[in-house]
């Protein structure tokens, strides 16, 4: 973790680093009352984006063909993308070069081609690099996540990258909702800082949690892959639903552990010595 922008690195899991525990709340918690929505179910390695209410996973290298297929095969396609949204929530997934689902059986690209979704959705937004696709036949489109306003560019169909799956989320109804709590107050341990937006308490390089030595060193956090970098996982078996990925990021291959130093950065040795920053849930006693 860095220390400074509080984004996230790969690095060698054995190098000695500050660190942030957590622990569960063991504590007799009290029902709460809220408005539940229901569950999302996306399969594992996949990940939800409630304003398509779809899940979204990067496969492999393939063809856009090849990628296609893969994704069919999910039951989804190669994604559409509806606004800058949910692109950037696209390039959350893999910040690099992504193929769509995006293509056209015109001969000659110009600012008049018929541009088609593989799902059928409507085609309403095309950030095309300046001003549009110049007059050549690759008619298979990439996002492009390597410059400083993503855009779409198009490529021959037969060239190999990462495909962006997309398919809809199913729902599960949850029951209705417990009565009201008595009133708590939150505890930490003496020495630790409470943070309310994450109901924890935080220890480790300094009272100001990410914020230390001016972001100039790596800070070790608590997130790791076990399958060569397709999903990755947080220590507390927490959802892995906030990723910044720094351009190229996530990596394929090797043991890897994350880090954070400006945007995430990956590799394959987790042997680095780095900082750190422990959590562990806050404590409630009824008032």
């Amino acid at each position: 973790m860095n220390t400074e922008s509080g984004m996230w690195t790969t690095a060698d899991g054995n190098l000695e680093k500050p660190f942030v525990c957590s622990v569960t709340d063991n504590s007799p918690m009290p029902s709460t009352t809220t408005t539940i929505k229901p569950l999302t179910n996306c399969p594992d390695d996949w990940y939800f984006y409630e304003d398509t209410n779809s899940c979204y996973f990067a496969s492999d290298l393939f063809t856009w063909q090849k990628g296609e297929d893969y994704c069919a095969s999910f039951g989804g396609h190669l994604a559409s993308l509806h606004s800058s949204a949910e692109r950037d929530f696209a390039l959350s997934v893999y910040n690099g070069v992504l193929w769509l689902g995006l293509y056209t059986n015109d001969s000659t690209i110009t600012k008049h081609t018929t541009w088609k979704w593989t799902d059928g959705s409507k085609v309403d937004f095309l950030p095309w690099y300046y001003p549009y696709l110049s007059e050549v036949k690759p008619p298979c489109i990439q996002l492009y996540g390597t410059f400083n306003y993503p855009i779409f560019m198009n490529a021959n169909c037969t060239d190999k990258s990462y495909g962006l799956c997309k398919k809809p989320a199913a729902t599960i109804p949850l029951p209705t909702s417990p009565p009201p709590p008595p009133q708590t107050e939150v505890k930490c341990l003496s020495g630790w800082q409470y943070l309310e937006k994450t109901n924890s308490c935080y220890s480790g390089i300094s009272s100001g949690l990410l914020y230390y030595y001016g972001g100039a060193h790596n800070g070790w956090i608590g997130l790791y892959s076990d399958n060569n970098g397709v999903s990755w996982k947080w220590v507390d078996d927490s959802p892995f639903n906030y990723r910044v990925w720094n351009t190229g990021n996530p990596t394929r291959g090797g043991n890897l552990c994350a880090n954070i130093y400006g945007s995430y950065q990956n590799s394959d040795n987790c042997n680095g010595s780095f900082n750190y920053v422990c959590q562990r849930s806050a404590y409630k006693t009824v008032m």
